[in-house]
């Protein structure tokens, strides 16, 4: 006689376990790479928790940085186009919002994408200083974001370094097309996000649908439209068929 297994058919070439050991990896992964996330909620404001990327005294000090951008004259109140900018142009939008929250999120993102388009990934603390500046992130956020998306190495002396490594350059690209998708109303083009990432629209596309969009092509402008889906839906492994 064959084993419960057996008779309830588990036992049959295995496919059906990899297929749910796979699923139960990309859940455990997501965990990992996504900000706290709820998939019961037919809301989307509420689908994404975005209040753990950084606290309430780093958005203090961004506060006092968009002041202070702010009063620096007249030539921060002029428009300017994105293509004039070296702001993403959500960022450069979002920073001109009257709700002070919604600015903050614009400065944040524009830090965000400051830190994906570092061209060297190493962060040492006894550089720190020099790299806020020169990244134009206040110190405080910097060392914050680091912790988050920067492998540390040598504990918490001035000999500390983190690394931004592969797979936490695409924790940090997906937490900043969340906050994108934030500030886009939950819908963003993935054209005029290629342009402030360089990545092809495809890439993003893809980094898209893994955060729950629905993702179309968009002729006009070359690239596509993703939209937020609420309840959250996250691409599964493909079965075979």
């Amino acid at each position: 006689m064959g084993s419960k297994a057996q008779a309830d058919g588990d036992d049959d070439d295995g496919e059906g376990t990899t297929t749910d050991a796979t699923d139960a990896a990309l859940a455990e992964a997501r965990k990992h790479l996504l900000p706290p996330f709820n998939l019961s909620t037919r809301d989307k404001a509420k689908c994404y928790n975005l209040k753990t990327l950084v606290g309430e005294a780093e958005r203090a000090a961004l506060r006092r940085q968009l002041s202070s951008l702010k009063s620096a004259g007249p030539e921060w109140q002029a428009p300017l186009s994105a293509e004039s900018s070296k702001w993403p142009a959500l960022s450069l939008e979002a920073t001109r919002n009257s709700d002070p929250d919604v600015a903050v999120d614009g400065l944040l993102l524009k830090h965000l994408v400051s830190i994906y388009l570092k061209p060297y990934k190493v962060f040492k603390r006894s550089a720190l200083k020099d790299d806020a500046k020169a990244l134009d992130i206040p110190a405080d956020v910097l060392l914050v974001l680091l912790d988050k998306f920067g492998a540390k190495q040598d504990g918490d002396n001035e000999a500390a370094v983190w690394r931004v490594t592969k797979s936490l350059m695409d924790k940090l690209a997906l937490h900043l097309l969340i906050v994108a998708l934030k500030l886009g109303h939950f819908k963003v083009n993935t054209a005029s996000l290629s342009k402030d990432l360089q990545m092809p629209p495809a890439s993003i596309a893809n980094l898209l649908r893994q955060v729950g969009c629905k993702v179309v092509a968009d002729k006009t402008s070359g690239g596509h439209t993703a939209t937020l889906e609420a309840p959250l839906v996250f691409p599964g492994r493909r079965r075979k068929r």
